[in-house]
C-alpha cells in the first residue's frame, strides 16, 4: 500500500466515524427536542391549574386546601 493509499483510508475512516457520530448527534437533539416539547406542554398544563387553584381560593366560600 502506497503512502497516498494509507493516507485516503486513514481519511475515508475518519469520515466514517464523523458520519456515525454526527448521526448519533441527530438523533440526541431530535429526542432532548421532544422531551422539551412534552416538558412545556406540561409546565403550561401545571401553569393553567395553578391559576385556577390561586382563583377558587379567591372565590368566596371556595375550599382552602391543606398545605
Amino acid at each position: 500500500m502506497t503512502e497516498t493509499e494509507r493516507r485516503l483510508t486513514q481519511l475515508e475512516m475518519a469520515l466514517a466515524h464523523a458520519e456515525a457520530e454526527a448521526q448519533t448527534l441527530s438523533e440526541v437533539v431530535r429526542d432532548q427536542g421532544s422531551r422539551l416539547d412534552l416538558l412545556a406542554r406540561q409546565t403550561a398544563a401545571l401553569a393553567r391549574r395553578l391559576a385556577e387553584l390561586e382563583e377558587s381560593a379567591a372565590v368566596p366560600g371556595a375550599v382552602e386546601a391543606d398545605v
